[in-house]
């Protein structure tokens, strides 16, 4: 069975008193493969650690960093609240790390959208269910 989450991000605008501009919404469907290398290069630029996509589906995400069992295998690097960690992604996002969440840079709206700890967790756990 096949696993998907959907993701809708808004520019400004999307929302006004004529009601939802459909034009003002992206939408992302990522599959296990795309969002394990999403997570990847998320957790490369959050730590510095280079760790392979078979390890990141198989590891649970949590707020501190990527943990195998009860166990650490990378931890998150501790920055300020105004200090961003970028990386490249694909011809649609760059990753943006700060300490509370991963922001996704929409290259074709330029807007910055931040994807919660929770959501992201919960992404993760969902499509790498066994």
């Amino acid at each position: 069975m096949n696993r998907y989450v959907l993701f809708a991000f808004t520019s400004s605008g999307w929302a006004n008193e004529n009601g939802v501009n459909y034009d003002r919404i992206f939408w992302k469907r990522f599959d296990v493969s795309e969002w394990n290398s999403l997570i990847k290069v998320y957790v490369n630029t959050a730590s510095g650690e280079n760790i392979s996509e078979s390890i990141i589906s198989e590891a649970k995400i949590v707020n501190r960093g990527v943990k195998d069992g009860g166990k650490f295998i990378v931890e998150f690097d501790k920055i300020g609240g105004d200090t961003y960690l970028t990386s490249d992604f694909s011809n649609e996002f760059r990753i943006v790390f700060n300490e509370k969440s991963l922001g996704l840079f929409l290259k074709s709206t330029s807007d910055l959208v931040q994807i919660s700890r929770g959501a992201i967790i919960s992404s993760h756990e969902f499509l790498n269910k066994q």
